[in-house]
């Protein structure tokens, strides 16, 4: 096999060293360049293989940016808990966010704690993601708009999942919290 170096931004480096474990950078780069290659020498024919591969590669790219969007919606989740969060939020994320598996929540869905600022949080993502897809950002106050359901769906369950597990940690030495009223 041929060996090829690659450059790329470094905002895109450092989102791909986050993930690194979970992207196979050899094959999306192969596919990616065989598509653009196909384009470019106009041998593109629409046979039912190739229709299965675009089916193919757009539910895996679901799949992929559900799992980013999780991601993101955990690390902001880690943030918050261990920065920012007041007692009050920390109980009410925890005791009052639910979520049933077969059910697909919107961020408007949750009573986000003051201390949050989510649309901030999602403007900076989808800015971030923007740079390297060309999506735009919305209006100010429209963050969710830029954001698919399934994406907000699993920012939430990410978010939530994060300050589950910090608390999970942190419990034994915090249980003066669960106390207090």
């Amino acid at each position: 096999m041929a060996r090829l170096n690659l450059t790329i931004p470094d905002p895109l480096y450092e989102r791909l060293e986050r993930l690194r474990d979970r992207v196979n950078v050899s094959k999306v780069c192969a596919v990616a360049l065989t598509k653009e290659l196909d384009m470019l020498e106009g041998s593109t024919v629409m046979t039912a293989n190739s229709k299965a591969q675009r089916m193919i590669e757009r539910l895996q790219g679901m799949k992929n940016r559900k799992e980013r969007w999780y991601q993101r919606g955990f690390e902001d989740g880690e943030d918050w808990a261990a920065e920012r969060a007041e007692p009050h939020e920390l109980r009410s994320v925890l005791d009052e966010w639910e979520f049933e598996e077969e059910e697909t929540y919107h961020l408007g869905d949750a009573e986000w704690p003051e201390s949050f600022d989510r649309r901030a949080a999602i403007r900076r993502w989808v800015s971030d993601e923007g740079e390297m897809s060309g999506l735009s950002l919305p209006p100010s106050g429209r963050e969710e708009s830029a954001l698919s359901t399934s994406d907000q769906d699993a920012y939430l369950r990410g978010f939530h999942r994060a300050v589950q597990e910090l608390w999970k940690a942190a419990g034994p030495d915090l249980r003066w919290l669960t106390d207090e009223e």
